[in-house]
């Protein structure tokens, strides 16, 4: 099996106890079947410690966070206990893949970054939008084909991943191009939009609830706004497609997708303009698009209602 990542893949590293936004504050941390044998079984004192804080719920074993959602390992300087007391090899899967995920073919396996990390957003952010994927290990001799459909999809995506890498293209001109190759017109989404479908989803975060709020009383047409910052919106475009897309071989959900991603995109951007002072900054687009990918992309459930809205409102 061949695995393939963006160019910017190998540039990412925790930055650890510089993180202001820790990983390991307010998400429930599950356990891996095999780590949590190697914990069980340790006889040490740090073993009885991990046993003292592991709970099991419905036959799922995780961490048991304190009142403030902190991990139990998490110390007060941003460092993880674990790791300073056995080295990262003694991480459950979730903390050492994080904040990685993964598209899979029959004949390989893609893995980028998510948006949810506030390092990765920034390397996101910064590296240059291209059409090609790096073959970046292979761990398997054993040849597989591609199925017809994956063929299709991936075919498709390529052609999105061009035009969205054009240099040459701005941000509107990428948007209207993607209508044409799925065939479809994409509607130019408001206020009112979000309103209607991001304010009905679950939340992990109050305070996003309130900024969404806010922005539904923001006035501008996003669109513009993500031409005038071009550079950074077309990055977010291509993660998406990238990020999302591969799932359309599980659905068919080909409009939506790419209208999520173009969605996904402008709402960023439009919430980082209405933060801003005239002029949107890097960090403010970072921080705004690690929230909404934590919102958001980790919940299938507010992914599908989100498609939903897009279908209906493609019929209107």
């Amino acid at each position: 099996m061949k695995i393939f990542a963006p160019e910017y893949y190998n540039s990412f590293k925790c930055i650890a106890d510089k993180c202001k936004n820790s990983c390991c504050i307010g998400w429930d941390i599950e356990i891996d079947s095999n780590m949590l044998d190697v914990y069980l079984n340790m006889k040490d004192s740090f073993g009885e410690k991990l046993k003292a804080n592991i709970i099991t719920n419905e036959e799922v074993s995780s961490f048991k966070l304190d009142q403030k959602k902190r991990c139990p390992f998490l110390k007060e300087n941003g460092l993880c206990e674990i790791i300073l007391e056995k080295g990262e090899d003694y991480l459950c899967g979730i903390c050492s893949d994080h904040p990685r995920f993964r598209n899979f073919f029959s004949d390989r396996e893609e893995i980028g970054l998510g948006l949810c990390c506030e390092e990765a957003s920034r390397i996101i952010l910064t590296s240059e939008v291209t059409s090609d994927l790096q073959m970046i290990s292979e761990n398997s001799e054993e040849e597989y084909e591609l199925e017809d459909i994956e063929v299709y999809v991936l075919n498709l995506r390529n052609k999105l991943f061009g035009i969205v890498s054009d240099k040459d293209k701005d941000y509107n001109k990428c948007r209207f191009e993607l209508s044409e190759s799925i065939e479809r017109g994409v509607p130019v989404f408001t206020s009112d939009d979000v309103k209607n479908t991001y304010l009905g989803l679950e939340m992990l975060d109050n305070s996003w609830e309130s900024l969404l709020k806010g922005f539904c009383e923001y006035k501008c047409h996003m669109p513009s706004l993500c031409n005038e910052y071009s550079d950074y919106a077309k990055r977010l475009l291509s993660y998406f497609i990238f990020r999302h897309f591969a799932d359309t071989i599980l659905d068919g959900r080909i409009y939506e997708r790419v209208v999520f991603s173009i969605l996904s995109t402008e709402i960023i951007i439009g919430i980082s303009d209405y933060l801003s002072d005239g002029k949107i900054k890097l960090e403010t687009i970072c921080d705004i698009a690690r929230r909404y990918s934590s919102e958001i992309e980790y919940s299938d459930e507010n992914i599908e209602k989100i498609l939903d809205y897009i279908a209906k409102k493609s019929t209107e």
